[in-house]
């Protein structure tokens, strides 16, 4: 029996298999001390590759306490090794250090200059070197990495050669140096081809995929995900299957189109539950809770990050749950629970303390300084900002540097005097030409700037500042454009909405709302599509309003205050998202006509209302005609309003669907379109309406009542 039997098992997913395998060999070679040892080793691995952790790290102990007595020096620094692998996973990063100092020990009891010596050696550097990218010491990890990659060429270790050029690459992905992260990479990449070892080239791939997808480069990430996929499908296991439905999630949650994003996990739940590995299983979780919460379900991401923290505190892994603490109090945080929101920012805050974790450190402490901000506690604020600048001057990482300068800034905001606010524009500004390393807070340091000149605007009536204003806005689009962040690009229509009445545009601003509530409605952006239709709603209902403040020219001050858009600005600066109960409209009437202005259906739901149907069907052709020339929304008016009632006009050739009610127009917008999407999806209801329109006949209204009046009259 051959122990590598049980590493090939493991690769096709064949845990309990490999494990009994080993179990097997073990009992029966009870005389080979050292085959044994290394057996009992390799099954320690294979349970910590599923979490298995306690037993690993009880079987790992027991190994090194038994050759350390029979003076297996090698198997000592082996089993030193992967303590090292389980310390580093469960956070104890001091208890990682000191194992790996036992091995270097150990190792001077092996013949010096031998190969065994120096791959051995090579290992621990490359250890070392591990552990420290944890405690986010980057330069010194790369010190480490290179020292261990000439030992390993020095003994023509092929395997240990590709490791290394990878570790270095994924140092210099998480310091933020993306270009020579994608150099190493690459080169490990092409050694793995040339080896035609495509397994390890998947996950090449699979840290390439991310590097573009931290650059925002999201088409190169997707294509790079692709190919891990296939290549984990042909040459992987279960698990590694799963991580690529994971990360394809992942990368198409990042370009906005949620819905594919939870095809993906749903596929890989499935097997990460079947497999019974807790922490891939709550990572996995956790983006799911993320998607959930791009989309605006606050409480659904509330539910998975809390299954994924129960998952993490089972098996006892601290640097995980304390990631999940991370995000649940992120959602606490847009909830404005803030008092929870608190609660699990400081938990998860004092484990990446004790870690020294300062890769997640950095973050956190942005966060509670944006809490306390948002809270108007500055003290606090600034207490955690000293920590932040402390991690910023002690690691060269254009990340860190960027959150401790963002966060200066916000201080700054904060302030009543205009010099303080002066610094603080200053800051912004800074950051908004700075290189790009996490668009979410350039886009910060950009809406920040923006109101600054706003205010500028407001206080001396001044053309250019407005002019600079309309173009950080525009910026705001080409971030959106490059990261093809679609939920950016909708909010960006929205603030974009009331540029165009400041200058006094009425038209051009519905358009862009029309824009932004299509990719919100489009991306199942549920929370942002409440927000931009209630813009809309308070459009049509200040209309004439406006129409007074054009005919009167009032000043860009007057304007400012009167549209509410510093206001808007604000929301978007805030994590914390005001939550509103989502009001059913009441139903008027409803009518599905013909180009010609042919009425094919047509029912009231208020009885006392009486129209003249053919009136309104010539009315609703002519818009129709005016919105195929006009809106780019291709035939649709989402609203008009007149008097106290409003309507809604969606084309789905050959007819045009009109809806007139009174009240919010949110849930109205999405009736109407579930309306058109079930008549279209219904062969027998799409047949009849298009013979109608062809042979201009009314059909019988009960035909369509069914789904008409069960999508109009719904309440839930």
């Amino acid at each position: 029996m051959k122990i590598k039997k049980a590493e090939e098992l493991f690769k096709e997913g064949k845990i309990e298999e490999a494990i009994s395998y080993l179990d097997t060999f073990i009992n029966k070679h009870p005389s080979q001390k050292e085959k044994i040892l290394e057996a009992k080793l390799l099954k320690a691995q294979i349970l910590y590759r599923t979490s298995q952790f306690d037993e690993a790290k009880e079987i790992s102990n027991q190994v090194q306490d038994e050759a350390l007595n029979s003076g297996i020096y090698d198997i000592v620094v082996e089993s030193c090794i992967t303590l090292s692998y389980l310390y580093l996973t469960l956070g104890e990063l001091e208890e990682a250090i000191s194992i790996i100092e036992e091995g270097f020990e150990s190792l001077k009891r092996i013949e010096k200059d031998s190969d065994l010596y120096l791959n051995l050696k090579a290992q621990l550097f490359s250890r070392r070197g591990t552990v420290v990218i944890e405690k986010g010491d980057f330069d010194q990890a790369l010190k480490y990495f290179n020292k261990s990659l000439p030992l390993f060429e020095k003994i023509n270790d092929i395997a240990g050669k590709t490791n290394i050029l990878y570790n270095i690459g994924l140092a210099y992905n998480i310091k933020g140096d993306h270009e020579n992260a994608i150099k190493y990479l690459e080169k490990t990449k092409k050694i793995q081809e040339e080896q035609e070892n495509y397994y390890g080239m998947a996950y090449s791939l699979m840290e390439i995929g991310g590097t573009y997808q931290r650059e925002g480069k999201l088409e190169k990430a997707l294509e790079c995900f692709k190919k891990m996929a296939h290549l984990f499908k042909k040459y992987g296991n279960k698990k590694n299957i799963a991580w690529s439905y994971t990360d394809l999630g992942n990368i198409y949650q990042d370009l906005g189109e949620i819905t594919m994003a939870l095809k993906y996990y749903q596929k890989a739940l499935p097997i990460y539950e079947e497999l019974n590995d807790k922490r891939t299983l709550a990572n996995h979780l956790r983006s799911m809770a993320s998607a959930y919460r791009t989309k605006g379900e606050f409480l659904v991401s509330v539910d998975f990050n809390r299954q994924a923290i129960k998952l993490y505190e089972e098996i006892e892994n601290k640097p995980y749950a304390a990631r999940g603490y991370l995000n649940l109090a992120e959602d606490y945080h847009i909830l404005g629970n803030y008092e929870k929101a608190e609660d699990f920012y400081k938990k998860s805050l004092k484990i990446f303390q004790s870690e020294k974790n300062q890769v997640f450190l950095a973050p956190n402490l942005f966060q509670l300084i944006q809490l306390y901000l948002e809270l108007d506690e500055k003290n606090k604020a600034l207490n955690y900002y000293r920590k932040l600048k402390e991690i910023s001057f002690a690691r060269e990482n254009k990340l860190f540097n960027q959150l401790q300068n963002l966060a200066h800034g916000l201080i700054l905001r904060k302030e009543n005097r205009l010099i303080e606010k002066g610094k603080a524009q200053q800051i912004f500004r800074t950051i908004s030409k700075e290189e790009l390393t996490n668009h979410k807070y350039k886009v910060i340091a950009l809406l920040a700037l923006s109101e600054s000149l706003l205010l500028e605007v407001k206080l001396f009536n001044n053309k250019l500042i407005f002019d600079e204003f309309i173009q950080k806005v525009n910026d705001l689009f080409s971030i959106a454009d490059k990261q093809h962040s679609y939920s950016l690009k909708a909010k960006t229509h929205l603030l974009n909405s009331q540029v165009y009445l400041l200058k006094f545009d009425i038209q051009r601003a519905k358009e862009q709302l029309d824009k932004a509530l299509r990719i919100a409605e489009d991306k199942g952006y549920q929370y942002l599509s409440i927000q931009i239709s209630r813009q809309y709603d308070q459009l049509l209902d200040k209309e004439n309003q406006w129409n007074k403040l054009i005919k009167e020219n009032k000043s860009l001050k007057e304007t400012i205050e009167y549209s509410g858009i510093e206001e808007l600005i604000e929301s978007m600066i805030k994590i914390k998202q005001e939550q509103t109960k989502v009001i059913h409209e009441t139903p008027v009437y409803l009518s599905i006509i013909t180009e010609d202005g042919l009425s094919v259906y047509s029912k009231q739901f208020k009885e006392s209302l009486s129209i003249d149907e053919q009136l309104v069907g010539g009315f609703l052709s002519a818009l129709k005609s005016f919105a195929k020339e006009t809106f780019s929304s291709a035939g649709d008016i989402d609203r008009i309003k007149f008097k106290d009632n409003s309507l809604i006009l969606r084309v789905f050739e050959p007819v045009v669907l009109c809806y007139v009610f009174k009240g919010e127009s949110y849930l109205a917008s999405l009736k109407t379109k579930k309306i058109i999407e079930t008549i279209q999806r219904d062969e027998y209801l799409w047949k009849r309406l298009n013979e109608a329109v062809k042979n201009s006949e009314i059909p019988d209204n009960e035909i369509f009542d069914p789904v008409i009046s069960s999508h109009i009259l719904q309440e839930d």
